[in-house]
């Protein structure tokens, strides 16, 4: 096929190859139009130069078939992308929520302790704030200079004052 007959097909068959696209195109691959109809005629004139289409059926319901599948192909990966892009987000929102909930519960946590902080020790305060940080029992003891044995009791009594006292 040489370049004229090539220019020919095309301006013979573009609406066809259009109003197929359109049929079974969604919403979110319009975008994908021009890549489409390429990609159609490129499919097309590489199976008529190796000979596949063998004139059982007229070029244009072979291409009307092309112009199908190619859409439906670019409809399933818009459609896995935003499978993908969904699952990210889903993720991303459920990682925020579980922030904002370990965020907020150490805040009513804080505040709890405060109304409670009567019931604590200087030494026991201390200890929570940094526990509280994220701090290890042992960089705690290393702070305070306090054995780590004595940091675990103290959280644990810590915890059982907060237990007793809770509203």
């Amino acid at each position: 096929m040489d370049q004229k007959e090539i220019e020919d097909l095309i301006s013979k068959t573009k609406k066809l190859v259009l109003t197929t696209i359109k049929k079974y195109i969604i919403g979110e691959a319009i975008s994908y139009i021009d890549d489409i109809v390429q990609e159609v005629y490129l499919r097309l004139i590489v199976s008529l130069k190796k000979g596949q289409f063998k004139n059982k059926s007229k070029l244009t319901t072979y291409l009307y078939q092309i112009a199908k599948n190619e859409t439906l192909r670019v409809n399933e990966k818009i459609i896995k992308e935003n499978q993908k892009k969904e699952k990210i987000n889903q993720f991303w929102q459920t990682t925020k929520e579980l922030f904002y909930l370990e965020n907020y519960q150490t805040v009513l946590l804080k505040e709890k302790i405060l109304l409670n902080s009567k019931y604590l020790s200087s030494t026991q305060k201390e200890i929570l704030d940094l526990y509280l940080q994220g701090y290890k029992l042992q960089e705690i003891a290393e702070k305070l200079k306090l054995q780590e044995g004595t940091v675990k009791s103290n959280i644990f009594r810590i915890k059982n004052k907060i237990k007793k006292y809770e509203a």
